[in-house]
């Protein structure tokens, strides 16, 4: 029973292939197609291009340096004061195709380059801990198996930003429509009261959401109890009852949450470096 055990994956280790595939979704449409297809748009050389492809595998490099802070930091808060800080990058890159009315393509360009370069940094910087951190949760007998399915969620991931990306722009794509587009690479969901929400809708609907960039292990938490619930075995704990759904309030409302959710990413990102 031991040994058995020994080859099967820890509980909760398949809501890291979910947030794999979300993660790759994300960074390659910052990072590749769309990111090259705006560049053109406003004029980009091929070594300026070139210098996009390359920034990524070129600044993971700050991983050595980097390396030996982290155990005095910690591999989760590493992780995740990093990935909050892209995340603000990603919304600074959404922000600069919107400024065409004021900004020429020169000037935009070299924001664009700022902003990307800021992110990989942040990325590969940060990315010094999670191999470490994924090590200590995941037993030896699996890492190769565990590794593999990773590798194969990204390549999923990579063919599935395409797609999305192709939809998304069309053929002639506007400003807007890589705004959008960068924008949604970046979106975490927050409550306001910073908690989860887990429940049902009277229309049958299961809900587990709101985890505010911090799904890896609150969302394992969220699976249980919706799969205790739904199976009948144990009701929703009451003490989720506090933390349900309220009204958007219409066009304002999710413009004054998106600011909010600004907020509350920069905040985390503090926190963890705290």
């Amino acid at each position: 029973m031991i040994a058995a055990d020994e080859h099967r994956f820890p509980a909760g280790l398949p809501n890291v292939f979910v947030f794999a595939i979300f993660n790759a979704l994300s960074f390659q449409i910052v990072l590749g197609g769309p990111m090259v297809l705006y560049a053109k748009s406003l004029g980009a050389s091929a070594t300026v291009l070139g210098i996009i492809a390359g920034m990524m595998p070129l600044l993971v490099i700050f991983q050595i340096p980097a390396a030996k802070h982290v155990s005095r930091v910690g591999y989760k808060k590493f992780v995740f004061a990093g990935w909050g800080t892209r995340v603000g990058f990603i919304f600074a890159i959404a922000l600069i195709p919107l400024g065409g009315g004021f900004l020429d393509a020169a000037t935009q360009l070299v924001l664009v380059l700022a902003a990307l370069f800021a992110f990989n940094l942040s990325r590969g910087i940060s990315s010094a801990a999670w191999l470490p951190w994924i090590q200590s949760r995941v037993p030896a007998a699996v890492r190769g198996r565990y590794l593999a399915r990773d590798a194969a969620c990204g390549n999923l991931a990579s063919c599935l930003s395409f797609i999305i990306a192709s939809l998304a722009l069309g053929t002639n794509p506007r400003p807007w429509q890589f705004a959008a587009l960068f924008a949604w690479s970046g979106l975490m969901g927050y409550a306001r009261h910073s908690m989860p929400q887990i429940g049902r809708l009277p229309n049958g609907l299961w809900y587990g959401m709101g985890f505010g960039g911090h799904g890896v292990a609150p969302t394992t938490l969220a699976g249980e109890v919706l799969a205790s619930a739904i199976s009948g075995q144990a009701p929703i704990p009451q003490g989720f009852a506090g933390y349900g759904l309220a009204p958007t309030h219409g066009l304002a409302g999710r413009a004054a949450a998106q600011a909010s959710y600004w907020w509350l990413q920069w905040r985390d990102a503090l926190r963890a470096r705290a």
